[in-house]
């Protein structure tokens, strides 16, 4: 997208939603051994659900499926040398490396990282997998929407029918949903209510109060119906569960709730939060290793209490995140101009050899 038609204000949440991600994975992790559950609890309503609509919004901004599918490549080869300098990082500062090419194969093919120095990095990048998963499948769905007329109008009922199939395996316990995973039942319909909401004006104060009362009472009315402890959304994240999908909606909301407020003043005066939104996926790699790094310091808990280390933590954790991230940021540029570069000197080269 070019800068004159970003979307600040996507921006922006986006910024948000990856400091939400480096609190979640400070309160977890390294968190679990002297927070309460239920202050991890509470950071788990502004999740990776939110990252997955915000993705499904900037799509909408994507005309050209062409690029949508070359952006997911680009995304791809990224995520292959981030792995690749996390390797070399582990052998060069523990002398630990990966046992055989297949497993590096593995790595790069969103396998399991097996990264001892780096254990909120294996831990959180469950998510890649899952994102290029959800943006293909959606992606081709947008693209279908555009170019039939007739299609974009079942767009509500395809996102029931995935929402039926994640109701459905999550009282039954079953893995699928006419051959649909439950990653994918649970995280494409959000997926395909961001492109929608893109859209759809800003809520009112009225709808968005009914809005949120009826998700908090799909939350605890499912978790009393199924018997599970609403208190514990980690346990419905990991497989995703509706009841989760029905807390995640909490963040949704508030999200297009409170877009008419930051969409003028708030969104273009951040520049810092937009700088993280604008290079989310950066940043949604370092948070892992300020994650990892903040493992040291967890013994402060017996000196300053629980709240104290944790914002203290959370504030060395996105520190750490930034730092890392603006190298990431600095590290894809030389790369994006010397991949640029590489091509028109083969396009030119090409060219030559057509016309000798």
């Amino acid at each position: 997208m070019k800068i004159s038609t970003r979307d600040y204000n996507l921006d922006f949440y986006k910024g948000l939603a990856s400091i939400s991600i480096v609190f979640i994975h400070t309160a977890f992790y390294s968190g679990e051994s002297y927070i309460p559950s239920i202050m991890r609890m509470i950071c788990l309503l502004v999740d990776v659900p939110l990252f997955i609509f915000l993705s499904g919004w900037g799509a909408s901004y994507n005309k050209d499926f062409k690029k949508m599918f070359y952006g997911l490549i680009n995304t791809w080869i990224k995520w292959i040398l981030f792995v690749t300098l996390l390797d070399f990082s582990s052998w060069a500062f523990y002398g630990k490396t990966i046992q055989s090419p297949y497993e590096y194969i593995s790595q790069i093919v969103f396998g399991p990282l097996s990264l001892e120095h780096f254990v909120t990095v294996s831990g959180s990048m469950w998510y890649m997998p899952m994102y290029f998963l959800v943006a293909t499948v959606g992606g081709v769905l947008v693209a279908l929407f555009r170019n039939f007329q007739k299609l974009s109008t079942l767009t509500n009922e395809i996102i029931i029918f995935l929402l039926v199939g994640l109701f459905y395996i999550s009282a039954t316990g079953q893995d699928s949903w006419f051959l649909l995973s439950r990653m994918c039942l649970f995280y494409l319909p959000i997926y395909l209510l961001g492109y929608k909401a893109s859209s759809v004006s800003v809520l009112t104060t009225k709808v968005y109060v009914i809005a949120v009362l009826i998700s908090l009472g799909s939350w605890w009315g499912l978790s009393y119906a199924l018997q599970i402890d609403p208190y514990n959304l980690q346990a419905v994240k990991f497989p995703p569960h509706i009841i989760y999908f029905a807390a995640s909606m909490l963040s949704i909301l508030s999200c297009l709730y409170f877009r008419r407020y930051t969409r003028k003043s708030m969104a273009e005066k951040c520049k810092f939060i937009r700088f993280l939104g604008k290079n989310s996926l950066c940043f949604y790699f370092s948070q892992g290793i300020g994650g990892s790094f903040i493992y040291r310091f967890t013994n402060l808990a017996d000196s300053f209490g629980w709240l104290i280390t944790m914002v203290l933590l959370f504030i060395i954790n996105l520190t750490v995140t930034v730092i890392c991230g603006c190298l990431l940021v600095l590290f894809y540029k030389v790369y994006d101009r010397i991949a640029m570069a590489m091509i028109s000197f083969i396009k030119q080269f090409l060219t030559t050899s057509d016309r000798a």
